[in-house]
């Protein structure tokens, strides 16, 4: 069975959460594509600094994630096995 958005032309989706003071995640929106879901982190860190980070539905896994430093920008993830 083919899943939404899947084999129809359309982005992946992601997920963009902040990240709480405990350290737990509040999703804020899903966006398609990742270039999207790019400029939306960065937007959101730069209108109100904190930490935030773009999920893969596809992968399961983080694709990146801002610092809680005002300046910072995103960063990749990176695995490690």
């Amino acid at each position: 069975m083919i899943g939404a958005g899947e084999g129809d032309g359309m982005a992946p989706m992601f997920d963009i959460f902040a990240t709480l003071p405990d350290g737990s995640p509040l999703w804020l929106e899903a966006v398609e594509g990742l270039d999207e879901a790019r400029q939306r982190l960065s937007g959101l860190a730069q209108a109100r600094p904190g930490m935030y980070l773009i999920y893969s539905e596809k992968t399961g896994g983080v694709v990146e994630r801002t610092s809680d430093a005002p300046d910072a920008s995103p960063t990749p993830e990176t695995r490690r096995n």
